[in-house]
């Protein structure tokens, strides 16, 4: 597996992981394009045999970030994956002087939650009926530096 950093040229990759992990919310080509252009805007990426597995994107606002989405292939879960691009993109939050992280996710996701949770995320509240298609809560998480379990 490779692990890097995301560019515009991977944009349509990335779409397709998308369409595959989230089919009816995901970002476009185009979109993710756009956030991959976007100033303090990270992403990484996974690779294993030239196909992209994984990624995970946010933005650097320090000295607070934001993580957008995390995704990996259906076929490629509960290998780890989900907890090496968490990692990754902490530590490029982290080099842009954060040391304050958000997400969102919905209510359902239990896998998800348990990861965030895993790496130090706490709860901090709900936004009711905030994803469509289904319509749903999201739970919204926060970890500070320096605070982890």
């Amino acid at each position: 597996m490779t692990l890097r950093d995301a560019t515009v040229a991977d944009a349509a990759a990335l779409s397709a992981l998308e369409s595959a992990c989230f089919p009816d919310d995901a970002w476009s080509g185009a979109s993710l394009a756009s956030h991959l252009e976007t100033p303090l805007c990270l992403a990484c990426l996974l690779e294993e045999g030239g196909e992209v597995i994984g990624y995970a994107s946010g933005r650097a606002l320090p000295p607070e970030a934001e993580v957008y989405r995390v995704a990996v292939r259906p076929d490629a879960r509960r290998r780890g994956i989900g907890l090496a691009l968490m990692g990754a993109l902490e530590l490029r939050f982290a080099g842009h002087g954060c040391d304050r992280f958000f997400l969102e996710v919905r209510a359902s996701n239990t896998p998800a939650r348990r990861l965030y949770e895993s790496l130090g995320y706490e709860e901090v509240g709900v936004r009711r009926r905030y994803y469509r298609a289904p319509v749903e809560d999201a739970v919204l998480y926060e970890k500070i530096l320096g605070e982890e379990a």
